[in-house]
């Protein structure tokens, strides 16, 4: 690789984690429907609009450990976050980070909904969601998925944990990959 690529990290699912939380706000709920499939489509946007919740979430194992020691590296390290549409998402969002995050510098944080706009050769998005992987290397990014239940069909690289960024960027470096 000529230059040090830059990384994305996503926020939601891959550095925070936000469906264990989801699912463990809904207890009581999902006791009385007997299954968290059975929670409507409603149910859960309206518990994403909650003024709070992005300011609960925790890290991933080893989220911060490994941006802490890529920070340290010549990669420059970025977030990349699709925000939801609301007065409190944004700021809970940055308050979270700054907690578990305090290394990485706010400026270097992007909220949108077409993450695929940042995306160019020598760039790497971690994200656990297929559609904006697709759109990432469609403009010529390199994607890598952060593995979740919900995202097996991906076909490209992919990270189960996320020591597992340096072996790729190693293989990268020397042009395996």
């Amino acid at each position: 690789m000529e230059k040090q690529p830059e990384i994305f990290y996503d926020m939601d699912n891959t550095l925070l984690e936000m469906s264990k939380y989801l699912v463990g706000s809904y207890s009581g709920k999902i006791k009385n429907y007997g299954a968290i499939n059975d929670m409507t489509e409603e149910d859960i946007v309206r518990k994403l609009h909650e003024k709070g919740l992005f300011a609960q979430f925790t890290p991933i194992q080893g989220a911060v450990n490994t941006l802490k020691r890529l920070t340290k590296t010549d990669y420059k390290i970025g977030i990349i976050s699709q925000p939801m549409i609301n007065e409190h998402c944004i700021s809970e969002k940055n308050y979270t980070l700054e907690k578990y995050f305090p290394f990485i510098d706010l400026r270097n944080v992007t909220y949108t909904f077409n993450k695929y706009l940042l995306s160019a050769n020598n760039r790497i998005l971690i994200d656990d969601h297929i559609h904006h992987l697709e759109n990432w290397e469609k403009m010529g990014g390199i994607a890598i998925c952060f593995t979740r239940g919900y995202n097996k069909k991906w076909k490209g690289l992919r990270i189960t944990k996320h020591s597992e960024i340096f072996e790729i960027l190693e293989h990268l470096e020397k042009g395996d990959i």
